[in-house]
């Protein structure tokens, strides 16, 4: 189980038409895909919306675990934004914590976008 997703979930839960609570990145991704709301790495996020992370579990587009955050503030024009996320962690932290985190579209685990709306 991916704690990202499950936090992505549980904040939308009271939301109209939000996606169903999932475990699994990859299972947030084929719910998305198949109601045509998920964007390539190019699209220009907006509060709301969700970045979608390869990890070293692989693609969740394909299947892998991946990693999903919430975005906070929309890409910029240097492609910075503000995520907050479940299970986030690194080196200065001892992971599986919620945190908001400054990010960047050039970033290459980034795979792409789950967006709130078509």
């Amino acid at each position: 189980m991916r704690r990202c997703a499950a936090f992505v979930g549980w904040c939308e839960h009271t939301i109209a038409g939000a996606l169903p609570w999932r475990a699994a990145v990859s299972e947030r991704w084929a719910d998305a895909a198949a109601l045509g709301l998920t964007r390539p790495k190019d699209y220009r996020a907006q509060p709301g919306d969700q970045a979608v992370f390869a990890r070293s579990g692989g693609d969740p587009r394909h299947g892998g675990s991946g990693h999903v955050a919430i975005v906070g503030v929309g890409v910029d024009d240097a492609g910075a934004y503000v995520t907050i996320g479940g299970n986030e962690g690194g080196s200065a932290h001892h992971g599986g914590e919620v945190l908001r985190t400054q990010r960047n579209a050039t970033d290459p685990a980034l795979v792409g976008w789950i967006v709130r709306s078509a």
